[in-house]
């Protein structure tokens, strides 16, 4: 009925495997965590007392933060790196970093420049700094191209002798878009 043959065959294949380190029970991404895990704690070691300090009223801090389901329009900070480390450590791995020693749990955070604000004598948020330079940096790079392409008429035959005759650029060409008052459409 059983054939014995084909299981001591088997026992005997198996045991050939794990002498000559062919048969590995771990995968490599078991190896891979583990290597990413003793990194994260190594960064912990490094950054202990920034993670441990107070932070600071009205100052400024490298992190990751998420909307307060109590206080409206609000961002809690979660976790934050000091510079120095922020520095010497490539994103993904400070990313992890941040997410692995985070209160909170988030799911796809993301690396922002915070300002630790107060919102009443014992609770604190954060104002986040990136959105503004990202509003900042998209209003500029409209106005450069604004200034590039009134550059670029204001080069044509037609406008060099409009200025001959007038002793200025025709009105679309006159003025040059400047930094002061790009972003007045935020004013409330």
């Amino acid at each position: 009925m059983f054939d014995t043959n084909s299981d001591s065959e088997n026992e005997d294949e198996y045991y050939h495997m794990v002498e000559n380190n062919e048969y590995n029970d771990s995968t490599d991404s078991d190896e891979e965590d583990y290597d990413l895990l003793e990194e994260l704690d190594n960064l912990y070691d490094q950054d202990e007392t920034h993670i441990e300090a107070d932070k600071v009223p009205n100052k400024y801090y490298i992190g990751i933060c998420k909307r307060s389901n109590h206080y409206k329009d609000q961002y809690l900070l979660l976790n934050s790196i000091s510079p120095k480390l922020f520095y010497k450590t490539n994103y993904t791995t400070m990313i992890s970093y941040l997410k692995e020693y985070s209160i909170i749990y988030i799911a796809e955070p993301t690396l922002e420049i915070m300002k630790f604000t107060p919102i009443n004598k014992d609770v604190y948020s954060v104002v986040i700094k990136t959105h503004w330079i990202r509003l900042i940096q998209r209003h500029w790079k409209k106005i450069l191209s604004m200034r590039n392409h009134i550059y670029k008429m204001r080069g044509t035959i037609n406008s060099w002798r409009y200025f001959e005759i007038h002793g200025r650029y025709p009105n679309d060409l006159n003025a040059m878009p400047i930094l002061y008052g790009m972003l007045h459409e935020y004013v409330k």
